[in-house]
């Protein structure tokens, strides 16, 4: 993780973490914590799951935030008024 992370800041990518099944884990770090967006899972048949589809992103930056709500309701901001085109 380390030289990923400094490759891909060194370029300004970001770096988006699928820590799906890593609740808890670490490694020089917790898991979800090193990229700026971490994705976890609890789909039913992961080992922290939930009735149903489910999930979770985590991220420290508050506007990276905003975007990330908007997106997961087709870009609305308020409801039902579209912000984010083709969202």
């Amino acid at each position: 993780m380390p030289a990923i992370l400094a490759t891909c800041r060194a370029a300004g990518i970001p770096v988006i973490e699928d820590a799906a099944q890593a609740h808890g884990a670490s490694w020089g770090g917790r898991a979800g914590a090193w990229g700026e967006l971490a994705c976890f899972s609890f789909y039913p048949t992961k080992n922290l799951g939930a009735l149903g589809d489910g999930g979770a992103v985590c991220c420290g930056d508050a506007g990276l935030a905003a975007r990330l709500r908007q997106l997961r309701q087709y870009g609305w901001q308020p409801k039902y008024q579209v912000q984010i085109p083709g969202a």
